[in-house]
């Protein structure tokens, strides 16, 4: 028996419709390489495994396991000084924060922020704060944004150390189903829009960017990270397949 359905999209695709989700373009792919027709492949949603099925808003044990590995793989890259380095000369992961979160102090120039995190994790976020502090920004209120319920509560007790007397905001929604102009007054202070986690790779570019147009308002900034292909590393890629290499390779700015 095969089951006709498809997890989170529509059983029909319209070829027409641009741009296509990644997990569209899977459903697309595996039709074509093989006998079963569209409405006889089922293809989950990404999301699906960063949220409790039915309740959607309370966490599972699966989730606290995801929210467990994103931070052990960010304490790993956040404190070493070597990590992500492809040369003797080159930056490593934490020299690359430490970079941009001086280029964010130097664009604001003294001028408050609202930090919007897409994605929260405290290990990483912990560090861009506390550099962002140390290099005199202003940050005006936090907001974190995450499909993950599991995250708020350790997002809110490392943050209230770091951020005493800051408004925390924690918003549980899908990246797409939020605005930040439904979150900030009109006249509120320009935001600093940060997408620094696995989500990219999770979907088309071009579904990416329209989320992010979405979210944005005029005059906000965004700090995104991408992995990138860089000619004599492609080994790296197959690489990963190997655990002592998963860390080096997750973040790449």
């Amino acid at each position: 028996m095969t089951l006709a359905l498809t997890i989170g999209q529509p059983d029909h695709l319209d070829v027409n419709e641009r741009p296509l989700s990644l997990q569209r373009r899977v459903h697309r792919a595996i039709a074509s390489h093989t006998e079963f027709s569209l409405d006889r492949i089922v293809t989950q949603d990404n999301r699906v495994k960063y949220t409790n099925a039915g309740r959607p808003k309370s966490s599972a044990d699966h989730l606290d396991e995801v929210f467990r590995l994103m931070r052990e793989l960010n304490e790993a890259g956040v404190g070493s000084h070597a990590l992500g380095r492809l040369s003797e000369t080159g930056s490593s992961f934490r020299r690359a924060l430490e970079d941009i979160c001086a280029k964010v102090a130097e664009t604001f120039s003294g001028k408050p922020l609202i930090y919007v995190e897409l994605g929260p994790e405290p290990v990483k976020t912990g560090f861009i704060v506390k550099t962002l502090l140390e290099l005199g920004v202003e940050i005006d209120r936090y907001i974190a944004v995450d499909i993950n319920p599991m995250s708020s509560a350790h997002m809110r007790a490392a943050l209230e150390e770091i951020l005493p007397d800051t408004p925390l905001e924690f918003v549980t929604t899908s990246f797409d189903a939020f605005r930040l102009s439904d979150a900030v007054e009109d006249d509120g202070p320009a935001a600093l829009i940060t997408m620094l986690g696995f989500q990219e790779g999770n979907d088309d570019p071009f579904v990416v960017n329209q989320w992010l147009r979405d979210i944005a308002r005029p005059g906000d900034y965004l700090l995104s990270e991408s992995q990138l292909y860089a000619d004599r590393h492609i080994e790296n890629i197959p690489a990963l397949r190997a655990p002592r290499h998963a860390a080096l390779f997750a973040h790449r700015l």
